[in-house]
């Protein structure tokens, strides 16, 4: 099965899975007529209550394609795709760009620990309600020694809920190939979905588990008081 979806002056699509049901065997990949193929591994048996978001495509359209095995093709296999994620960049003012602070510039570089600030650095896209989000995370450790189980840590006002985490995507290693070039860094890496492990509106904090490895960097933490 393969379909085609477009969205006109889009830079970036994701569509959304409502439910479905994908036995063992079948694949489902997503194109673009540029760069983009990916295999959405994660679609596999039952879609949750909360649905799938596929990974981005960086196109104005994506091609999706069913595989379905020989062995498998008299099984039940269903989808729905109800919502379309339209990204466009153009309309982003420019004050709003203006408050980056590239992390290869001199400015940034005099904090010490840039690099590892930078590694651990997800920029995070996530939907809520009828909109689409951006925030910034950052993965962290957790007690138990060699684990590297993806935590990531975010802002409550940025996202509080299961929804929003299950549609959460996370760019690692989103950097500028030099101070202020504009230009991302093309080996950057793509983290898609989410489980919420808990939020609160008053210490303003949303932890989550991210459903695939993400950086190679992780963030110590301490529950001792802040200095003065």
């Amino acid at each position: 099965f393969t379909t085609r979806i477009g969205s006109q002056k889009a830079d970036e699509i994701r569509v959304f899975f409502a439910e479905g049901y994908f036995p063992p065997g079948v694949m489902v990949n997503t194109f673009s007529d540029y760069d983009d193929a990916l295999t959405e591994i994660q679609l596999r048996g039952q879609i949750d209550e909360y649905g799938f978001y596929t990974t981005t495509t960086f196109a104005d359209h994506v091609i999706i394609q069913v595989v379905i095995p020989s062995e498998v093709i008299k099984e039940e296999l269903y989808f729905e795709i109800t919502k379309l994620i339209h990204v466009d960049y153009e309309y982003l003012p420019e004050d709003f760009r203006n408050c980056f602070l590239d992390a290869n510039c001199a400015t940034a570089n005099s904090f010490a620990g840039i690099d590892q600030l930078r590694r651990s650095t997800g920029r995070l896209l996530f939907p809520v309600g009828s909109l689409y989000y951006f925030c910034t995370g950052n993965q962290i450790n957790d007690t138990r020694a060699k684990d590297w189980q993806p935590f990531l840590l975010t802002a409550n006002h940025c996202f509080s809920s299961q929804t929003s985490a299950a549609g959460l995507e996370a760019r690692f290693y989103y950097w500028s190939t030099s101070c202020n070039s504009g230009v991302v860094n093309p080996s950057h890496i793509i983290r898609n979905g989410a489980n919420l492990i808990a939020t609160n509106s008053q210490t303003d904090f949303t932890l989550v588990l991210m459903k695939q490895y993400s950086a190679n960097y992780f963030l110590g933490w301490t529950t001792a008081a802040v200095a003065n």
